[in-house]
């Protein structure tokens, strides 16, 4: 017999806002036919209607925030100097000078940890900046090589902005709940009460099918469907209409 799937959806590339309209616009498919489910996908309803209103609330918080813009421009700032010490980086590993060459290969090893930080949500992308910093400062290797390919300037310039970042993503959850927690610090649970939700809605329409949980299924994969091309993949960073925080 051959099963019925979902359609394919990055739920964790999407944007904090396009993941909660997600998650909104499923429980308003789901709750009117929720007696199709059983104790058990009751009992996931529950959790995934609880948890995504903790996130939707700090979501609609962040968008509210006057500290909101100003921390989307200090996080553009931060990625866009970390791509230019990256693309510098990589286009020096071709070098046909061997002392830059070896330059840019230590710097290159060095970043491989940190190369995606651009698309950790803002606390986390903050915090691993200045752990990044510090071992930077912290090796004279590293800063003879920052200097061999004439990117010291950008290094100097990372950590200013990235305190700035920092102070402004504090001073903003500070203004909406006094440090409460940020969006993308809720999201994971709603994102794993949301899969549970999906894997239990496919096992009952395969093993239990009735006209209503078909109709569900069909809604919610129309969900998949609509929000799955908002869903970020080969583009260097996952834009979010909140920042990420």
């Amino acid at each position: 017999m051959k099963k019925t799937s979902f359609s394919g959806l990055r739920v964790s590339h999407l944007s904090n806002n396009n993941a909660n309209s997600l998650f909104q616009s499923t429980i308003q498919v789901v709750t009117p036919v929720r007696t199709q489910l059983g104790d058990v996908g009751n009992a996931i309803l529950d959790r995934f209607v609880s948890n995504s209103q903790k996130f939707g609330d700090q979501v609609n918080a962040q968008l509210r925030s006057k500290l909101t813009d100003p921390l989307k421009v200090l996080d553009n700032k931060d990625d866009n100097l970390l791509s230019e010490i990256k693309r510098t980086v990589v286009f020096m590993t071709k070098s046909r000078d061997s002392s830059e060459k070896a330059a840019a290969q230590d710097l290159e090893f060095f970043l491989e940890p940190y190369w995606d930080v651009n698309r950790r949500p803002v606390k986390t992308q903050a915090e691993d900046t200045a752990d990044m910093l510090a071992k930077y400062h912290a090796s004279s290797t590293l800063q003879a090589a920052a200097l061999k390919l004439g990117i010291v300037g950008l290094f100097t310039e990372l950590e200013a902005s990235n305190k700035d970042l920092t102070s402004t993503y504090l001073a903003r959850n500070s203004e909406i709940g006094n440090g409460a927690d940020s969006g993308s610090d809720l999201r994971p649970d709603a994102e794993t009460d949301y899969t549970d939700l999906c894997n239990m809605v496919e096992q009952a329409v395969n093993f239990m099918p009735s006209p209503e949980l078909q109709t569900l299924f069909n809604d919610m994969d129309a969900l998949r469907r609509q929000y799955a091309p908002l869903a970020t993949g080969d583009k260097e960073k996952p834009t979010d209409d909140t920042p990420k925080a």
